[in-house]
């Protein structure tokens, strides 16, 4: 017993525990970080969570519960921007919380990746983080009011976590913009956010696609531009599609699954890409007087298949013929595909994607009309003179 007592104790001997703990009432946490430019310089601001609850204090005491604080600073780089910061927090900050990364516009046209560099080079930060471009002042949108959430950086990463259910704009984070930029296309897109007032108040919205090429923000996408990059991403996982029959009568298909096939075809420096969207959904509005038949089903999957070819064709002209940037699946799948000719022409991919002939086919169908089968029609009024309301 004695000698197991022994080993026991000289084995608690050799545990030394987290040798490089902090304690988190010195730190101050981030959770969203702003970055621009300023002449030479860089403006940084960071979002900081302001404890509520003070020693000895019941939770109805609780003061500033949920509050934040926005600190700013102009700095060199974002590392000494962040010990620069320690005077201002009075603590030092603690970036393993950070959910999102505000880059403003001007930096974004500068060669915003450089600055960044720091963030998959320090253990401390996490690349998992999202990433947006703003037209606006990043301090104005991390000091947006919320609507649900305590912190502004919370929300907006709320808010692009659901966009699965419009299916709008494509997320992404650090580590896939890093991928993307150092990959075989040197392209890449972000988000865009900014500050609009609705109903009186000020709130945070998405705002389109940022396009990178070579480090650079060259160009935006518009909301309907940035569907049509979602549908050639094959990234589309729910949404509607509304379409009008005419001025008064609209029917909407609620996305319930897509598939994207893209095929390229490569000869020398010639490019010929077949595009396929396949569609599946129910019937999520008629507003028409139009029961649903067969041959009117018909009729809306070929509205819906050419209102998806006008969205994807309008994001390709914008990509093709006034960017030349290619942010597409289409560079990756012409990679894969000719790995040996590639070499020959990655230098000069964004031109070959510029004179591509791009073919496209969607295909709709509504599996699944809904819970009724008739449409709400004006019934004609029965007489008032018939005396058995049996009789129609």
């Amino acid at each position: 017993m004695t000698r197991k007592c022994l080993l026991i104790t000289s084995a608690l001997l050799l545990l030394t525990g987290c040798w490089n703990n902090q304690e988190i009432d010195n730190e101050a946490l981030v959770h969203g970080v702003g970055m621009n430019k300023s002449g030479d310089e860089f403006i940084f601001n960071v979002e900081i969570i302001k404890p509520g609850t003070h020693f000895g204090q019941s939770p109805s005491e609780e003061q500033g519960a949920g509050e934040h604080i926005i600190l700013d600073i102009e700095s060199d780089s974002l590392l000494n921007g962040a010990r620069e910061l320690i005077r201002k927090a009075k603590r030092r900050l603690y970036f393993g919380h950070t959910r999102v990364w505000i880059i403003g516009e001007k930096m974004a046209k500068e060669n915003s990746l450089r600055t960044l560099d720091v963030i998959r080079r320090d253990q401390m930060n996490r690349i998992n983080s999202y990433v947006f471009i703003t037209k606006n002042d990043p301090h104005e949108i991390l000091n947006t009011p919320t609507l649900y959430e305590n912190l502004s950086a919370i929300e907006v990463v709320s808010a692009l976590e659901q966009t699965k259910f419009i299916s709008e704009y494509t997320p992404i984070k650090l580590y896939e913009l890093f991928r993307l930029a150092e990959g075989p296309l040197k392209n890449a897109y972000v988000p865009m956010i900014k500050v609009t007032e609705d109903a009186g108040q000020m709130i945070t919205e998405l705002d389109g696609t940022a396009v990178i090429k070579n480090e650079k923000m060259v160009g935006r996408l518009t909301p309907d531009e940035s569907m049509g990059l979602t549908w050639l991403l094959n990234q589309v996982e729910g949404g509607s599609i509304t379409v009008g029959l005419d001025r008064n009568e609209k029917v909407a298909l609620e996305i319930t699954k897509s598939k994207t096939k893209i095929e390229p075809h490569l000869n020398g420096e010639n490019l010929n890409v077949g595009v396929t969207v396949n569609i599946e959904g129910t019937l999520g509005d008629n507003i028409t007087p139009h029961d649903p038949t067969e041959h009117w089903f018909k009729e809306i999957e070929e509205k819906i298949s050419n209102k998806v070819e006008h969205d994807i064709r309008s994001t390709l002209n914008k990509l093709q013929d006034d960017l030349k940037t290619d942010i597409t699946g289409i560079g990756i799948k012409t990679y894969r595909k000719y790995p040996k000719e590639w070499q020959n022409i990655h230098s000069q991919w964004n031109e070959v994607f510029s004179n591509a002939s791009i073919s496209l086919n969607v295909n709709v169908n509504f599996d699944h009309q809904g819970l009724i089968q008739k449409s709400i029609k004006n019934r004609e009024k029965k007489p008032n003179n018939v005396p058995f309301p049996f009789i129609k």
